[in-house]
């Protein structure tokens, strides 16, 4: 799709999916394949990608996102219904989610991290700002951030921990 794509339905692409005006789904989206865009996001519904899913604007998610390999985003990322990716993880600008988060790769965060759900990441955590993690957090591959950092729930920190802001 050489431009934006504009989705109101239940959506299954079975194939590697390309939109480089954007892409706008109201409906259950399933993407068997990688979904690239170099444009804004906005789904309101669930959203699952069984490849990458690369996207360089602003990422609006109503519904859960659920990613099996490589995850790479270079604007704002919210995901109301929580965020499940398999794969490292890069996001340029802030995440937020007010669910569960659930990472099993090397997640960085160049901008700010909020969730209000349990969040386990399997790999490193990195983030060069304010983290603020209100639920249970596990971080089996270490946490770094240069921000202030919040924990409201229990911190659980296996690797190596460097916390260079104010740290509750």
């Amino acid at each position: 799709l050489t431009g934006a794509a504009y989705l109101d339905g239940t959506n299954a692409l079975t194939g590697a999916t390309t939109a480089s005006g954007g892409f706008t789904s109201s409906g259950v989206t399933s993407i068997t394949g990688a979904l690239t865009t170099d444009s804004t996001v906005a789904m309101t519904a669930a959203v699952t990608v069984s490849g990458n899913l690369a996207a360089s604007g602003v990422t609006s998610i109503t519904g859960a996102l659920t990613a099996d390999s490589t995850v790479a985003l270079t604007g704002v990322v919210t995901a109301s219904g929580g965020m499940t990716s398999s794969g490292v993880t890069s996001i340029t600008g802030a995440l937020t989610t007010d669910s569960t988060v659930a990472m099993t790769a090397a997640v960085t965060v160049s901008g700010n991290l909020a969730a209000s759900g349990v969040t386990s990441i399997t790999g490193a955590l990195t983030a060069d700002s304010t983290v603020a993690l209100t639920g249970v957090v596990t971080a089996s591959g270490g946490m770094t951030s240069s921000g202030v950092t919040s924990v409201t729930g229990a911190a659980y920190l296996d690797g190596v921990n460097a916390l260079t802001g104010a740290t509750t």
